[in-house]
């Protein structure tokens, strides 16, 4: 297969996501303000897409 291959994308982009997280998981572990702004980026982010669903009524 050539490097270019379809394969190769969702495999890099979950390894991205996966260093994402840990680095954030390990700085959020070092530094109480880092829990708290993970914490209230996830709670935005359900706002977000619960004003989605709310907008365009399409639950999927």
């Amino acid at each position: 297969m050539s490097p270019s291959s379809s394969w190769s994308w969702p495999w890099l982009w979950e390894s991205g996501g996966e260093l994402t997280a840990s680095t954030a998981r390990d700085w959020s572990g070092r530094s109480p303000r880092g829990a708290a702004l993970i914490g209230g980026t996830g709670a935005l982010a359900m706002i977000g897409l619960r004003a989605g669903v709310a907008v365009t009524g399409r639950p999927d």
